[in-house]
């Protein structure tokens, strides 16, 4: 098995980790060593020479390396265990584009090191913002059912969950700007892919600042929003490479 190949297995065993301790199980500290080595996995693949440098499977692997240190952090400092449940499982997924295209069509070519850094930054921040979505509306159900067992005793507050996710896409937001901004020249239709995806976080900022968007609301809003990004960054690189 390939370390590529070994790292999509083991972030698939974190994501089962994660969504057991989601139920009561104490998985946690398991979810987090495998999510933990199937980075160090990625890195190693990079240094092996086992990963493409060109094509789409580092710019994806870079994203799910991203994310997953970034979780890692937030795990283990601020205890946001809930998201692994949502994060490890879109990893997962998205670990498996470099095992099945690794040459595809260099769909990030010749982008400077600035869009890439930004891109990636903003990237990462929208994925926390998702999560944080995602287990506001996971917990907002239960308590309306109030159903106060489950998972809903792992999640944290909801104005907590409310104010990280606009937290973070205000801060992934302006990154992402400068990405697009900084690959305008270069590579028009790209800059236009990133613009395309900075519409649904525009929207977020500008309805809670002017319109008071909060809640269950803003937590679909932002939960596709990071929908449009996975469909920009995974399904392009597939057609891309089909045509």
């Amino acid at each position: 098995m390939s370390i590529l190949g070994l790292s999509a297995l083991l972030y698939a065993g974190s994501a089962a980790a994660y969504i057991a301790d989601l139920y009561g199980a104490e998985a946690r500290l398991l979810g987090w060593c495998l999510a933990g080595a199937g980075a160090l996995g990625g890195v190693l693949a990079v240094l092996l020479g086992t990963l493409p440098l060109r094509g789409a499977a580092l710019p994806v692997e870079s994203l799910t390396w991203l994310i997953v240190t970034n979780f890692l952090i937030a795990d283990g400092f601020l205890g946001l265990r809930a998201a692994g449940a949502l994060l490890m499982p879109v990893v997962t997924l998205a670990s498996l584009v470099p095992l099945l295209l690794p040459h595809a069509a260099d769909v990030g070519a010749r982008l400077s090191g600035v869009h890439l850094f930004a891109a990636l930054f903003a990237y990462g921040a929208f994925a926390l913002a998702f999560s944080a979505s995602g287990l506001y509306l996971v917990q907002e159900r239960a308590l309306r059912r109030r159903a106060f067992h489950g998972p809903y005793r792992r999640v944290p507050p909801l104005l907590w969950l409310d104010r990280a996710a606009h937290g973070l896409i205000a801060l992934g937001v302006p990154m992402l700007i400068l990405a697009a901004a900084t690959d305008v020249w270069h590579r028009p239709w790209t800059a236009v892919g990133t613009a395309l995806m900075l519409v649904p976080y525009a929207i977020y900022l500008w309805a809670r600042a002017g319109r008071g968007l909060r809640g269950r609301g803003a937590a679909r809003l932002a939960v596709w929003g990071f929908t449009g990004v996975l469909v920009n960054l995974l399904v392009l690189s597939l057609l891309v490479n089909a045509v």
